[in-house]
């Protein structure tokens, strides 16, 4: 998958865990999506979750250090 795929799928699933509907971005998953394994959307998410955990932690260490 190309970058500019990868990221505007990153951004999609953003706007859904943000509240979006899927209806919102129905038309938009089915463009960028177009030739995209399973298997690379779940990498996708899983990235996008691990860097969500890794700022929320290093937020959190943030503020008890001060």
């Amino acid at each position: 998958m190309n970058e500019n795929k990868k990221e505007l799928l990153k951004e999609l699933i953003r706007q859904l865990h943000a509240g979006a509907s899927p209806q919102e971005v129905k038309e938009r998953f089915k463009r960028v999506l177009e030739g995209v394994s399973p298997m690379e959307i779940a990498k996708i998410e899983g990235e996008r979750r691990l860097l969500d955990w890794k700022s929320s932690f290093n937020f959190s260490n943030s503020s008890q250090n001060q």
